[in-house]
């Protein structure tokens, strides 16, 4: 493997690469293997949509992301995904599925395949699609827990021009998470416009193969609304 330096101003970067090129902070190589390289992949879709998003980061580190030489890709679902040019990342829409599979080309080092199985289906049960949510603290519920998954829940409100949003972090999905009323405080929500909750299940693995590192993740949302009350 080359390795060169990369000369703008006075900022001299080593790029283990066979290119490199500078925007801001930013360094965007290419990589003769990316073996070196560390992804990260999400699959992601909602409700009863028939197409899933698929956005890929591919790195050397937080600073220097990949560009995909010829002969190099990454496809999910049998498409190819394709680059921004403005962020780096790789992006793509498939069909949504019950498994997803990863492919990694590499011209040094051949096809390598990552499968990822899809959450299963699952509904919100309370508050009730359209019902009410009280702003000293509610439950919110879904069917189909699942210990092997992750769930996150985001509540979200648009009051006063202001977008409002509050986010519980991911843990192992257990069927129901409390919604305190000192959280719904911290969040500025009130009464007169609905409030819109959403629950996401994530499945997650810790490599794909192909890549040195990286994290592959299949998540489904489904979302209601909710009237909030006092």
């Amino acid at each position: 493997m080359t390795k060169r330096l990369c000369l703008l101003g006075l900022v001299l970067p080593v790029c283990v690469a066979s290119t490199c090129t500078i925007s801001g902070d930013i360094r965007f190589v290419s990589t003769d293997t990316l073996d070196v390289a560390e992804a990260d992949i999400t699959i992601s879709q909602t409700g009863d949509g028939t197409q899933a998003t698929v956005e890929a980061t591919i790195r050397l580190d937080a600073l220097t992301y990949v560009t995909l030489q010829d002969g190099q890709s990454v496809e999910v679902g049998g498409e190819e995904l394709t680059r921004s040019s403005a962020t780096g990342e790789y992006r793509g829409s498939i069909a949504t599925a019950a498994q997803y599979t990863v492919t990694v080309r590499e011209p040094t080092r051949g096809v390598q395949d990552t499968t990822i199985s899809a959450p299963g289906d699952f509904a919100i049960t309370s508050p009730e699609d359209g019902g009410s949510a009280s702003l000293s603290g509610f439950t919110v519920s879904w069917s189909n827990a699942d210990a092997d998954l992750k769930v996150e829940v985001t509540i979200s409100q648009r009051l006063l021009g202001e977008d409002l949003t509050l986010t519980l972090a991911e843990g192992v999905d257990t069927g129901s998470i409390a919604v305190t009323a000192a959280r719904i405080a911290d969040a500025g929500f009130g009464q007169g416009v609905d409030l819109t909750i959403s629950v996401t299940k994530i499945n997650e693995l810790d490599a794909i193969n192909g890549f040195g590192d990286g994290t592959l993740q299949s998540r489904l949302t489904q979302s209601i609304t909710a009237e909030p009350s006092a």
